[in-house]
């Protein structure tokens, strides 16, 4: 696969994750609170392509300074939060946490960043130790997280706290998205053939997606029984990693939704925004026809308008960037 049809499959994958929040979030704040979940789940695309992503970036790099890192992915992140966050303020007054613009809690959707950065802080002792003994920096970062998920346990006043105000659980798992994060590098170090694109492997793709929504929906439906319920918080992610690596390998890719993952950070970031402001306009009537075709009519604009926005950040990241270059 050379590193533009890997640019477009990972595309791909964000344009149909975040396809898939934007959905869900819609169903849960207009039709039904019992969707909840679904968007959750799809996260984990996130998570595992940027420590793919981001083992390959460090490694034709050669690691480089970490600080040249940090400053790439910091001036990434927080311009677009900081707009988001802004726009958030206006919309919702005293029911936005301030915390968010540090990017440490956040408030509703925004939770994904201070779950991000937890990623961005291990990814230099992950990318160094997979370099070196893979099984070995594997089982020490499961380790880590099952000793965490025992302290919670044991410590629900204060570890447990804590991981809340983290957003160190996910899924209802401490630092699993650390996990995510770290099988995203370890697929990447152990490097993968992949094969040319071909119809089949897209119709392949495409079955696989409506397979794991039906799987969902059905653990979703027994809402009383529990081992239901915790299936419906794990087996979901695996099969959504597993249909990952099977789009890698197959290098499926589709221009739509490729375009819509180029500005999947900012769709993410928005979308919530953006359906507040529906909101306001339909009279508080989301429910309506009215409102369901007001919200589909304007996703053009949404989807323009984070264009925009990506071109905006870059530009501002960029000269962040430089500044402190100068500085430093």
């Amino acid at each position: 696969m050379t590193r533009m049809d890997s640019r477009r499959t990972t595309d791909t994958l964000k344009g149909v994750a975040v396809a898939a929040v934007v959905a869900n979030h819609y169903l849960i704040l207009h039709l039904s609170p019992r969707a909840a979940g679904f968007a959750n789940a799809w996260i984990a695309v996130f998570f595992f392509l940027s420590g793919y992503g981001l083992y390959h970036s460090l490694a034709r790099r050669g690691g480089g300074r970490w600080r040249d890192f940090y400053v790439r992915r910091l001036t990434r992140i927080y311009p677009l939060l900081w707009a988001a966050g802004l726009v958030e303020l206006v919309l919702r007054r005293g029911h936005f946490s301030l915390w968010t613009f540090t990017g440490i809690h956040a408030s509703g959707h925004y939770w994904f960043v201070p779950a991000l950065l937890q990623c961005y802080l291990a990814a230099p002792v992950l990318f160094l130790g997979l370099r070196r003994t893979a099984a070995g920096t594997l089982l020490c970062l499961a380790a880590a997280a099952a000793a965490a998920n025992l302290a919670c346990l044991a410590f629900p006043g204060t570890a447990g706290r804590a991981a809340a105000f983290l957003h160190a659980a996910w899924r209802g798992v401490v630092f699993l998205h650390v996990l995510v994060f770290a099988a995203g590098m370890w697929t990447a170090a152990r490097g993968m053939a992949a094969r040319p694109p071909s119809a089949a492997a897209r119709a392949g793709f495409w079955i696989l997606a409506a397979g794991i929504l039906a799987v969902m929906a059905g653990l979703k439906a027994q809402a009383g029984d529990p081992v239901a319920a915790r299936l419906f918080d794990w087996l979901p992610v695996a099969l959504i990693l597993g249909w990952t690596v099977y789009a890698l390998r197959f290098s499926v890719a589709s221009p739509a939704f490729a375009a819509l993952g180029v500005v999947s950070y900012p769709v993410y970031l928005f979308h919530m925004p953006y359906y507040r402001v529906v909101d306001m306009v339909t009279g508080g009537l989301p429910g309506a026809a009215w409102g369901a075709f007001a919200c589909l009519a304007g996703l053009p604009l949404l989807f323009m308008a984070c264009r925009r926005l990506e071109a905006w950040g870059g530009d501002v990241g960029r000269r962040m960037q430089a500044r402190l270059a100068a500085g430093g």
